[in-house]
């Protein structure tokens, strides 16, 4: 999926399934996908993300992400 992250048609639907889908494992790869190439539409998923996710880790990959970016990881 990395090829096709920057589309946006393909990011709003890997967007979706970060925030929906159940299987932590496919939630940690839309991270790692959609984190390749960061953007303000991204900090503001990955934001909104910390607060809603119930994995540990997957929220620290998160934390990592908008860190390495120098984004807030709050919300506004």
């Amino acid at each position: 999926l990395t090829p096709f992250a920057a589309d946006p048609e393909t990011r709003r639907t890997l967007t979706e399934v970060l925030l929906s889908d159940e299987n932590p494992g496919v939630r940690t790869m839309m991270v790692d996908v959609l984190t390749g190439d960061m953007d303000t539409e991204t900090i503001g998923v990955l934001q909104e993300l910390i607060i809603r996710e119930s994995n540990p880790y997957i929220r620290q990959k998160s934390l990592k992400a908008l860190r390495q970016v120098n984004a807030s990881v709050e919300t506004f």
